[in-house]
């Protein structure tokens, strides 16, 4: 799947050169020319794995946007500040606000390039999962395809059993399950059902997870716990 890049800049001429630069690395370009509020639903629905803010010299518009998208959470992507303002203020201001990195100009196009892939490449280890079997929930992705776990950049490892368990509360996370049924579900029948079972598999998955990921709903069964856990 193709990385997909964001190029936001009030000046033509230097949007068109940067995609042209993404395009040759292979990434998917699109650009925004203002970098003001009313496009920001734009580059939510882009969904891209870099918005790449032109901060123009004087002005903040880039880190206002910036702010703006960090804030909202609507998009997973990363968002990189590129501007010839050396000054440190500008660049902490930056930082303040959520951006991922900021560039300075000048800088070689073929090293901006790189940068920018390796940015993708080792803050983004989900690309190549399946989303057909994927499910987000708080900081943790699952897909069952693939049978891989994700939180932020760590990946976990579960036996099958455990995994199918965590799965099948990620499917549906505002119900609570009984232990019958998840034993059902996961185990596919009754046959030697011991309730002490599911309990032993969520400790597990508790101690390589997270403690407070699942919820114990006293004299019920299991339920994941609300975002912000």
């Amino acid at each position: 799947m193709q990385s997909k890049i964001v190029v936001v800049s009030k000046f033509r001429q230097n949007a068109d050169d940067l995609k042209s630069l993404f395009l040759k690395e292979g990434f998917e370009v699109f650009s925004v020319s203002e970098p003001t509020s009313s496009n920001i639903e734009l580059i939510n629905n882009l969904s891209p794995d870099v918005v790449f803010l032109e901060l123009e010299h004087g002005g903040f518009d880039a880190i206002d946007l910036c702010y703006q998208l960090k804030k909202e959470k609507k998009m997973n992507g990363f968002v990189v500040i590129y501007s010839s303002q050396h000054e440190e203020y500008v660049q902490l201001e930056a930082y303040k606000v959520g951006a991922d990195d900021f560039i300075l100009k000048p800088i070689n196009n073929r090293l901006l390039s790189k940068k920018i892939s390796a940015l993708i490449k080792h803050t983004n280890p989900l690309k190549g999962i399946s989303k057909s079997n994927t499910i987000v929930f708080n900081n943790i992705v699952i897909d069952r395809e693939s049978y891989t776990i994700m939180r932020g950049t760590e990946k976990i490892e579960l036996p099958k059993k455990e995994f199918e368990l965590l799965y099948l509360l990620f499917k549906n996370p505002q119900k609570i399950y009984t232990r019958n049924e998840i034993y059902k579900s996961v185990w596919d029948n009754l046959d030697n059902y011991n309730p002490r079972i599911i309990d032993v598999h969520v400790r597990k998955i508790r101690e390589k997870v997270g403690d407070t990921l699942i919820n114990t709903v006293k004299g019920v069964g299991y339920q994941l716990a609300k975002p912000g856990y």
